[in-house]
């Protein structure tokens, strides 16, 4: 529950500050804001849980990036 909490207030920071927009916001995302220190499948899952990330997000959020 602590690491939905922190990942719920690290989503609205980013919405706040118009850095990132909330569909591109993907596990690896924050596993590098956060250093590494989180194991990248805990935020996989929890992200899941918050109801912010599919597998799909991922799949057309790496499209894009590569289509633009």
């Amino acid at each position: 529950m602590e690491l939905i909490n922190r990942l719920r207030e690290f989503i609205e920071a980013e919405m706040r500050s118009c850095s990132m927009d909330f569909g591109c916001i993907t596990p690896e995302y924050v596993y590098r804001m956060w250093g590494g220190t989180v194991p990248l499948n805990e935020i996989e899952t929890a992200l899941r849980v918050h109801g912010s990330w599919t597998n799909q997000a991922t799949e057309s959020s790496a499209e894009f990036m590569v289509n633009g």
